[in-house]
């Protein structure tokens, strides 16, 4: 879980629907550590049919570094917006992760609005990190559709990371290619799982590149 700085109260704020449609803007007046208020004079019909449903918030501070969250919008009984499950986006630039490229296949989860696995496919993962994982599949993904993603980290042993669809490069041979991020908050375990195993194969990797 990102936990946006205290400071960042009376912030301007645009939120954003991942098809970039404007949804409101406001100001930030109250932040916490699992979620954030937003004052806003839009009007409620503009933004109820948002509800649930993620969405990115571009924050912008005269004196301290401009940010990109995503989180679930929900309406407050004043009329007020309320951003929970904050995640950082981008820090001026994308947030860096150490890639490794891994060009196998895996499972890949759909999961419905109350985490619940509905269906499952196999999936190519191209590269991974512990920010997310470029996939290719011949499935048609929204961006801001959220799923999980099974990875075997060695010895028979998978770990399944929670997460959501932010971009869509360019397909390759007719393969759909999407970048997934992965949640940080209710999933440490996993993600260190997974950065001791990338580090193996890293190791691994450079190992057979001296010989």
């Amino acid at each position: 879980m990102f936990v946006i700085n205290y400071k960042y109260e009376g912030a301007s704020c645009e939120i954003k629907s991942f098809e970039n449609e404007k949804i409101a803007i406001g100001k930030i007046y109250r932040t916490y550590a699992e979620y954030l208020w937003i004052s806003t004079t839009e009007s409620l019909r503009n933004v109820e049919k948002y509800e649930d449903m993620l969405v990115k918030v571009d924050v912008s501070h005269a004196s301290l570094t401009s940010l990109t969250l995503m989180g679930k919008l929900s309406i407050g009984k004043r009329g007020d917006i309320k951003i929970t499950n904050v995640e950082l986006i981008s820090e001026n630039n994308q947030r860096e992760y150490y890639r490794v490229n891994l060009m196998r296949d895996e499972k890949l989860n759909l999961v419905d609005k109350s985490g619940m696995i509905n269906m499952q496919f196999n999936t190519k993962v191209i590269d991974i990190s512990l920010g997310g994982a470029l996939i290719e599949s011949t499935l048609q993904l929204p961006i801001g559709r959220e799923l999980s993603l099974n990875v075997e980290v060695g010895n028979d042993s998978i770990v399944s990371l929670k997460g959501v669809i932010l971009r869509k490069p360019d397909s390759v041979n007719g393969k759909n290619r999407y970048g997934m991020k992965f949640y940080e908050h209710d999933q440490l375990d996993e993600l260190v799982t997974l950065g001791m195993y990338l580090f193996r194969v890293q190791e691994e990797s450079d190992l057979r590149n001296l010989y």
